[in-house]
């Protein structure tokens, strides 16, 4: 059974570099959090958006992204989660065609206003 649902939003800022190749992300979530009752694990649900600035040489390109957010976050304190989530990207404004993104990821998130 899920407990009261939380909502959040979020930004996310990401920076690689591979030689003359440079890519910027930064990309928005609104999402769902659902606890599971008498757990430490809640279900998440998120939108995302955002863009993405590649450099190559002298050469700029800016595509854009919308997409899905799945995933658990395990409540270590009631400031602190351990999370794995899996992302699904559809990437618009490209030269050659659309293209879908998809990561999983593992982290550690830190909540600043949670009591």
């Amino acid at each position: 059974k899920l407990g009261k649902p939380l909502f959040s939003a979020g930004l996310e800022s990401g920076v690689s570099n591979s030689r003359s190749f440079t890519r910027f992300d930064n990309r928005l979530l609104f999402g769902i959090h659902k606890p599971f009752t008498n757990s430490a694990v809640m279900f998440q649900f998120a939108l995302t958006g955002g863009t993405r600035q590649e450099k190559l040489g002298s050469f700029w390109l800016n595509r854009y992204s919308l997409g899905l957010l799945l995933g658990f976050r395990f409540l270590i304190t009631n400031r602190t989660a351990i999370f794995t989530e899996y992302h699904l990207q559809r990437v618009f404004n490209d030269p050659t065609q659309k293209f879908t993104d998809q990561r999983i990821q593992i982290g550690l998130s830190i909540f600043f206003r949670n009591k």
